[in-house]
């Protein structure tokens, strides 16, 4: 099934934040309305950029891409280069602090998540993310109390290999995995 091209048209965009620390760059913004092409360079370990709508959060390690808001409310995005992580709109960097061990919780989410590769497109409702973001609410305060419990070490590969951390990001990824089914239909559909 292809899809219609993504028309580019007037755009409302909303800076969620921006950290320019002296070891962590953040970029993030909410689209209101319309479209944004992005073009974000190859990011370090503790760098991000995402654009949030309604529907999804869409996260980047370096690539090209469009995320647009259709007529009927759903979020369109099409990968030009590299790929996009879909994440629930509650789940950006921000929502889980700034510290070491949040940067790689969030890391690890990110390759976790179901993911637009280039040459793909994919459209999300609301409903699509529902699961995933009641998953998140609920791990949510779990979450922020083990990083808060690990604090700002270097090495949070201890947290990431905890079961306690496991406990309470399976459900959540467990909600991700339809989709990552719409991306795996997204790769057989793309438009090319």
């Amino acid at each position: 099934k292809r899809q219609a091209p993504m028309r580019r048209r007037e755009a409302s965009i909303e800076l969620s934040s921006i950290d320019l620390g002296v070891d962590r760059h953040a970029f993030s913004a909410k689209l209101l309305s319309g479209s944004v092409a992005a073009k974000v360079a190859k990011l370090g370990a503790r760098e991000s950029f995402g654009v949030a709508s309604h529907t999804a959060v869409c996260s980047v390690r370096g690539t090209e891409f469009v995320v647009a808001i259709a007529p009927d409310g759903s979020t369109r995005l099409a990968v030009n280069k590299g790929s996009v992580a879909v994440l629930p709109p509650a789940l950006e960097p921000s929502s889980l602090g700034e510290s070491a061990a949040a940067d790689a919780i969030y890391d690890a989410i990110l390759d976790a998540a179901p993911a637009i590769k280039a040459g793909e497109e994919a459209t999300y409702e609301q409903k699509d993310l529902e699961a995933s973001s009641k998953a998140w609410a609920k791990a949510l305060p779990k979450i922020e109390a083990l990083i808060k419990k690990e604090g700002d070490k270097a090495d949070s590969s201890e947290l990431l290999a905890s079961s306690a951390l496991q406990k309470e990001l399976n459900p959540f990824l467990a909600a991700e995995a339809p989709l990552a089914a719409e991306a795996q239909k997204a790769g057989s559909d793309s438009v090319k």
